[in-house]
């Protein structure tokens, strides 16, 4: 989904987009796109993963995180924000498994935003 050409006059509140070694374009700075951040109760109802457990969990496993953005919706997206010093790290289940994942199960999907995501017209395009 593309967006319109025409760019508003004014967009300091929007991250900043630039070309990372001229091949792709990232958000700066540095965030994440995470999905499917629910989990299953016994009595068959999700219930989403609090922002900082969350936030949590991403620092036990070596990520920077500095803000977890719960976005509420019913796929569960969140968007992770990283300290400056944040490497390019894989996830280990990325945007492609996401999309083609007929059963997202209980594991968690997450990205490196892209230009593709901030030009989305979704709650993670909103946000970020």
């Amino acid at each position: 989904m593309s967006q319109n050409s025409e760019e508003p006059a004014t967009k300091s509140h929007y991250p900043e987009v630039y070309d990372h070694e001229k091949d792709e374009l990232f958000l700066c700075p540095w965030m994440g796109v995470v999905a499917n951040i629910k989990t299953l109760e016994k009595d068959g109802t999700y219930n989403w993963v609090s922002s900082s457990k969350l936030r949590d969990e991403f620092r036990s496993k070596g990520f920077n995180s500095l803000k977890v953005h719960n976005l509420g919706n019913f796929e569960g997206f969140s968007i992770v924000e990283f300290g400056n010093d944040y490497v390019r790290e894989k996830f280990r289940n990325g945007k492609k498994d996401y999309f083609v994942a007929k059963n997202l199960g209980d594991k968690l999907y997450g990205w490196v935003a892209r230009k593709d995501d901030y030009e989305l017209h979704s709650l993670v395009g909103d946000h970020l």
